[in-house]
């Protein structure tokens, strides 16, 4: 690969990913998300998609370096490293109905429970 070209191809690749991996998890965002109860500490929704451009940009400026300086042992575990947070975003989002069954059981002490389920203890 041209050198010149490392980073906006390694760049678009990373982009691509998550653009398909926010495909993924568009329904979850919509439907699902906003009824589970989150921190108050819990940024505005409005951060997530600006935070996770920069990452992913900046992931791509590291597998860009990784071609640029043709260092392609590092180019495997960066591989993993996108495959994981792919593979994060889809068993959070996307398989959210299997997380609820799992986590049915912490319900009670408030840990996995929906914003307008009453916590232990309290009368609905």
């Amino acid at each position: 690969m041209k050198k010149y070209l490392a980073y906006p191809i390694a760049i678009a690749v990373c982009l691509a990913v998550g653009y398909l991996s926010s495909l993924l998890q568009a329904d979850a965002l919509r439907e699902w998300y906003p009824t589970i109860a989150r921190s108050p500490l819990s940024p505005p929704n409005m951060v997530f998609p600006i935070v996770w451009g920069v990452l992913y940009v900046l992931m791509g400026v590291s597998l860009g370096e990784c071609f640029r300086t043709e260092n392609m042992r590092a180019v495997l575990p960066w591989v993993l490293q996108l495959a994981v947070n792919v593979l994060w975003s889809f068993l959070f989002f996307c398989c959210w109905a299997w997380w609820r069954c799992c986590c049915s059981s912490c319900s009670q002490s408030g840990i996995c429970r929906r914003r307008d389920e009453p916590r232990r203890g309290q009368r609905g």
